[in-house]
């Protein structure tokens, strides 16, 4: 596994003439990225950003992450780091910390460090993305702190959470990245208790189920007419698969898909 220390870059994408590109509908001009994979179906593909941008890539800033608590851990992240609105967010291990960067520049605008009774002794894993949703950013727990938080995506040091270690009761480790769902409202993760989770964008759960083993990765949403199909792997070495509706947000039922 690379580790990616406490510094972050930004490269630019150099256009090339010989390309030509269609411009993207209205509803296409936005470049944020809000979650790992760009949208809940994983695509990592972006139609508000000109087919015409492509390599190679030119280094625009590099920051040092700052502020963290005091801890044994490195200022090391495992994610991948989303943007919004001209912002990057990305968290960190040591104290479950969330960073806000200024997209354009690299000024490290904001840290917050994650309330509770964590002791940041042992090892925190940020594994996961933070996803944007509305004006919140959220994010998975996989140290001290377990469950899904929320802040205001113009938090500053000390802002608390609008929610905090949501999830079901026994909820463990979210290690993988959560996927967000705009239109429906709602979050899709799992946790490495076994469950898979759907969270509407107060932290309330709407669904729990336990179907078996473990899930350390996120999950992908596949959207089609008026419901949705939702693929997470598990640690017993099978796909699962979880048919849910738009117009309840309840799953239907799982399948086993290997």
């Amino acid at each position: 596994m690379r580790f990616l220390a406490a510094a972050i870059f930004l490269v630019t994408l150099a256009p090339s003439p010989g390309l030509a590109s269609t411009p993207p509908t209205p509803s296409e001009q936005s470049t944020d990225w809000p979650m790992r994979g760009h949208d809940s179906g994983r695509t990592g593909v972006n139609p508000g950003m000109p087919a015409s941008f492509v390599p190679p890539l030119l280094p625009r800033w590099i920051v040092a992450a700052s502020g963290f608590p005091p801890g044994p851990q490195k200022n090391t992240s495992f994610g991948t780091p989303v943007g919004a609105n001209g912002k990057i967010f990305l968290q960190f291990a040591r104290g479950e910390s969330l960073c806000r960067f200024d997209a354009a520049t690299g000024v490290q605008e904001a840290i917050v460090v994650h309330p509770g009774p964590g002791t940041w002794s042992g090892f925190n894993f940020a594994t996961g993305s933070p996803v944007v949703f509305g004006q919140r950013v959220g994010y998975g727990l996989g140290g001290d702190q377990v469950g899904f938080s929320a802040f205001p995506v113009n938090f500053t040091a000390g802002t608390l959470p609008v929610f905090a270690n949501a999830g079901p009761t026994g909820v463990s480790q979210i290690i993988g990245s959560p996927a967000v769902d705009t239109e429906a409202g709602v979050i899709d993760m799992g946790d490495s208790a076994g469950h898979v989770i759907r969270l509407d964008f107060d932290g309330h759960v709407v669904r729990s189920d336990k179907p078996g083993g473990t899930f350390d990765a996120g999950p992908a949403v596949s959207t089609w007419c008026c419901a949705q199909d939702i693929y997470i792997p598990s640690s017993d070495g099978n796909l699962y698969q979880f048919f849910t509706q738009f117009h309840d947000g309840d799953y239907e039922g799982n399948h086993r898909l290997t």
